[in-house]
């Protein structure tokens, strides 16, 4: 058996006014086959996931997307 690497996306957002994170988001659902794949993902969904807040949200929260990439292996 082969064991292949790939990488899952893990997303929170945060507010930088006061320092607390809700609850992170795994897409478990898609794979990344590299770590630039999941990190390029990373930047666009926080962006998007961001842009679901009403603007006055970001502004006064001062909202940010944080990520990282798990490594997993599949069969």
């Amino acid at each position: 058996e082969y064991f292949i690497m790939t990488w899952i996306l893990v997303l929170t957002i945060c507010s930088a006014v006061n320092l607390t994170c809700l609850p992170p988001l795994t897409y478990t659902n898609i794979e990344y086959n590299s770590w630039s794949d999941c990190s390029l993902a990373g930047y666009r969904i926080a962006h998007n996931v961001v842009l679901t807040f009403p603007p006055e949200t970001i502004e006064n929260n001062k909202l940010v997307g944080r990520f990282y990439c798990i490594k997993t292996n599949t069969i």
